[in-house]
């Protein structure tokens, strides 16, 4: 059984890690949308076109490292943990979880990859965005900003954002909640749906789920960062009104759409890669074995 955990988190990892290659370069411009007042006002093309001037492509990939990861890693202990729950769950049940016990499975999961993630994201984030700390000298490495963080701000810093980041587990629960009525009322209409029909569902779920969990996520992000955490303070909320007053509802959702282009374009390409890389390991896998069988 723990081959099958392995596999699993291996493969998320893996397919995660190719993703967030590909699609850096947007992540990277939805973190200075939220968190830099200069880009708070461009669009995803103005912040590109300025990055791009300022660095080339290499200023987009600021901070790819760390944040390569954090993802690796992230993704790791989420598939891992999830598949674990799940069989842990048949084992003792002798059933197939229902639809709310996968949800609070995934939450489980969930839960667990952010409390042991989110100082690898603190570090990610300082890193992304080329801050200094109280020291004078900007971030660079994670061990390095983690021990400088937790030396110069505390503990609190180390963990700044997870308040937000635990409710974001809430993010997947609506994703798969929204796919399931639709896909319910589709059959119910017309049969079995289509692929097509499978895709757009899938869409429309990832777009509601984003948007619904979107002013957390700029909040997470806020406060994962030194210079903004400094204007809003340490609490979610205190952020969240800081943001009101800053610039109304719109300041709640800035970057949305740089957001929902990457997280729909990210997922697709991620679970493609994950499915994939998973049938690549379980092959290797079962040739193994059956080398080692051979040998006996």
């Amino acid at each position: 059984e723990i081959d099958t955990y392995m596999q699993r988190g291996l493969a998320g990892s893996l397919g995660s890690c190719i993703a967030q290659t590909v699609f850096y370069p947007l992540d990277y411009v939805r973190t200075r949308q939220q968190v830099d007042k200069a880009a708070k006002n461009r669009t995803l093309v103005e912040v590109l076109q300025v990055n791009l001037k300022d660095g080339g492509i290499a200023r987009l990939y600021t901070g790819f490292q760390s944040s390569i990861i954090s993802v690796t890693i992230s993704n790791f202990v989420y598939f891992f943990a999830f598949s674990a729950l799940n069989h842990t769950y048949r084992r003792h049940a002798r059933s197939d979880p229902s639809i709310p016990t996968s949800f609070a499975l995934a939450a489980a999961a969930g839960i667990l990859n952010v409390v042991a993630t989110t100082p690898l994201w603190v570090a990610a984030t300082r890193i992304r965005l080329q801050e200094r700390l109280q020291d004078g000298k900007r971030c660079t490495s994670i061990v390095d900003t983690l021990l400088r963080i937790l030396r110069l701000e505390g503990w609190q810093a180390v963990f700044g954002g997870l308040v937000p980041s635990l409710f974001l587990v809430t993010n997947p629960v609506i994703q798969f909640v929204t796919y399931d009525r639709i896909m319910m009322m589709l059959r119910a209409s017309s049969g079995e749906p289509s692929a097509l029909s499978i895709l757009l569902a899938s869409a429309v779920a990832k777009f509601l789920a984003t948007l619904c969990t979107y002013p957390l996520q700029t909040a997470q992000n806020r406060l994962r960062s030194k210079s903004a955490r400094a204007a809003c303070g340490s609490s979610t909320v205190g952020c969240l009104l800081e943001l009101l007053r800053e610039g109304g509802l719109i300041a709640w959702f800035r970057g949305i759409e740089t957001k929902l282009l990457q997280t729909c374009a990210f997922a697709a390409f991620q679970f493609l890669c994950v499915e994939k890389i998973e049938l690549v390991i379980i092959f290797a896998l079962s040739k193994l074995y059956a080398a080692r069988a051979d040998t006996h």
